[in-house]
């Protein structure tokens, strides 16, 4: 048997590490490709009439939402932002991107909350993000204490702050067979007037906790006795690259003979 000689194996051993080297370039890109962007646009807001609190048992301190681990919407050094899809680990990049309020599509549900007397907005943000499965879905912690506009350009003017209360929680976008959005918000009354009409004057606090399977392009409502959400998701297609502009046949080099 005639034995192959060390430098033919190191040569061998080289290609094999450079093959490997760029499938796992292609695998990552393919895997980028795949990894879909979605548009989140979220409303909240409050009822001013407390009737249907009076009419039902709610706990005064319910926990917290948990948001130790979330990604702040608010606090970009928080983020996990990516320069680049091509960059794929086994944990997902997030990707966020606020957008301003140009790109908000539900402004007439804004608008008629805002001349509703029976609801308070309380605000109106967007954003865009990868989302992955489950396992592997990001939670944005969103508050409503941190919250200021994107964009002032905006066709309607930002609510005034007409209430004392916050909001404060998480929101969380998962993507499997379908969409799924799992809202984890309290509501918190700053003011410390009561609620209930025995009078009791201390801050409450009321939480809602719901996830839903939810069609995209389709706004949802999530109800509460005392506050609520809009939500919509939109797919996120990025433009096209620009075509390379043709060079008229005038500026092309004549051949000579």
């Amino acid at each position: 048997m005639e034995l192959i000689h060390q430098p033919v194996i190191k040569e061998i051993m080289n290609k094999i590490i450079s093959l490997v080297f760029i499938f796992s370039i292609c695998f990552n890109l393919v895997s980028a490709e795949e990894i879909p962007q979605y548009d989140i646009e979220i409303i909240l807001f409050e009822h001013k009439n407390n009737t249907s609190i009076d009419s039902e048992v709610w706990p005064l301190s319910p926990e917290m939402p948990n948001t130790d681990t979330a990604t702040d919407l608010f606090r970009s050094e928080h983020a996990v932002y990516s320069s680049s899809l091509n960059r794929v680990s086994s944990e997902i990049p997030l990707n966020l991107l606020v957008l301003d309020s140009k790109s908000y599509q539900m402004s007439d549900e804004m608008e008629k909350l805002m001349n509703s007397e029976y609801y308070n907005p309380l605000f109106h943000v967007a954003w865009r993000q990868n989302v992955s499965s489950p396992e592997g879905a990001h939670a944005i912690r969103i508050t409503t204490d941190r919250f200021e506009p994107v964009a002032v350009d905006n066709t309607l003017p930002p609510p005034e702050k007409t209430s004392t209360s916050t909001v404060d929680g998480t929101i969380t976008v998962s993507l499997k067979r379908y969409l799924h959005l799992n809202a984890d918000l309290a509501y918190i009354n700053t003011d410390g007037n009561s609620f209930f009409s025995s009078g009791e004057e201390m801050p409450v606090v009321f939480r809602m906790t719901e996830s839903r399977r939810m069609r995209s392009k389709e706004i949802h409502y999530f109800d509460h006795p005392k506050f609520g959400m809009l939500a919509l998701i939109t797919p996120y297609e990025p433009p096209p690259a620009p075509k390379p502009e043709s060079i008229p046949e005038k500026d092309l080099p004549v051949k000579t003979n």
